[in-house]
């Protein structure tokens, strides 16, 4: 049987990294019937290397290759994929990872990294030709048996590669190739209480007076990064890709957009007087709204940061991570201290301004109390004060 699709394959400018590079494949259109080329780009053109691009690249063409021999039709919306040739778990897993294309890359690729990894240990039992109906927890717990003997996982590793089954199986059971979820009532283990770096007010003073003192474009870009990471707990990522649009100065809010947002979904965040003045400074309502808040002043070559300001495409991934480690070391702190950490710090801040665990949970996005508690608790926070008045014998 000929197949409606040609595999897909990277087009990379022959090692041009000022061109544009993507990835590509062709399917046959259903009105048509002739072969069209569908390009994807993705991040590849964020990376600033050869090998980055083209490991990424490698990754984006195996995720696009399985859904296409899984029965994906770029064609069909994602509602109307069919799943009528899907049965057994070698062809249920890359049907859900087709579905799932619509995430951030870096969700996809932890989604696909997990399944391929129990796929590959199912091919070793031979249950990969197994329908999924027929799978049974004793089949799910000694993957995880096996997997924390032989890999030696971490209680973080291991809950998030349930949570990945499970969600798979669910998947599948709302399709109705499942009865009953072989993962459910397999247990999670239990983490230790993360220990996250913040800053104190002296490290707070000396970075951000060293940044002021060096009175350079760059130091001023990286300054203004860190004060939104700070004021709006925003995560690196999510604010790399912030467009000047996102900011709803009538309502005092920016909306992070669900094609950035940890949790897929369009969430607010407000903006506190200390983080009005950096729009204010940044001169952000002049701004075109289509443009990153932290861009390349317009020249839209990725790497050329000679004039950082918003411009039409966002930093590198790792521009403000790298250029900060070097600021780090010229004051010599150690490599504990991370851009993240400034988002930690305001959290520890506004804790122990009023102790609002749900003005907390809000800003920080959480939807459950749960979550903001145990946040909490690997910052050292949810001291009982009461304590300090302790009967003494």
């Amino acid at each position: 049987m000929v197949k409606p699709y040609k595999k897909a394959q990277l087009f990379n400018a022959k090692g041009d990294l000022s061109a544009r590079w993507f990835v590509y494949f062709s399917y046959q259109h259903p009105a048509t019937g002739k072969f069209e080329r569908i390009k994807v780009y993705k991040d590849i053109n964020t990376f600033k290397t050869k090998a980055e691009r083209n490991e990424h690249a490698s990754l984006l063409i195996q995720g696009i290759n399985q859904a296409l021999d899984a029965g994906y039709n770029p064609f069909l919306k994602t509602n109307e994929q069919r799943f009528g040739d899907v049965h057994t778990l070698a062809q249920a897993i890359p049907a859900y990872l087709a579905v799932k294309e619509s995430l951030r890359d870096k969700t996809v690729t932890g989604y696909r990294s997990i399944l391929n990894l129990f796929l590959t240990w199912a091919t070793s039992r031979g249950l990969h030709t197994y329908e999924l109906k027929h799978l049974k927890r004793k089949d799910i717990q000694e993957y995880f048996t096996n997997a924390l003997k032989t890999r030696n996982l971490a209680a973080t590793t291991h809950n998030t590669e349930l949570t990945t089954i499970r969600g798979f199986f669910t998947f599948w059971q709302d399709e109705g190739l499942v009865v009953a979820n072989p993962a459910k009532g397999i247990k999670r283990l239990k983490e230790e209480i993360s220990n996250h770096s913040i800053y104190s007010d002296g490290q707070i003073d000396v970075i951000t007076t060293y940044l002021k003192e060096s009175d350079t474009p760059r130091a001023t870009q990286l300054l203004h990064y860190i004060r939104f990471l700070y004021y709006a707990c925003i995560r690196p990522k999510e604010l790399r890709m912030l467009q000047v649009k996102d900011m709803r100065l009538d309502t005092g809010t920016i909306l992070i957009p669900s094609s950035v947002s940890k949790s897929g979904r369009a969430e607010p965040v407000d903006i506190s007087p200390g983080l009005m003045d950096v729009i204010k400074e940044m001169k952000l309502k002049s701004v075109d709204p289509e443009w990153y808040v932290f861009g390349n002043q317009g020249k839209g070559v990725p790497g050329n940061y000679s004039d950082p300001k918003p411009g039409p495409k966002p930093v590198g991934i790792n521009y403000f991570t790298d250029y900060y480690r070097e600021v780090l070391k010229a004051l010599g702190f150690s490599d504990d201290h991370t851009l993240y950490a400034w988002k930690h710090t305001r959290n520890v801040h506004l804790y122990m301004q009023d102790k609002d665990l749900l003005r907390l949970m809000r800003h920080n996005r959480h939807t459950d109390p749960k979550v903001t508690m145990r946040y909490l608790r690997s910052l050292g926070l949810l001291l009982d004060s009461r304590l300090d008045d302790e009967r003494r014998i």
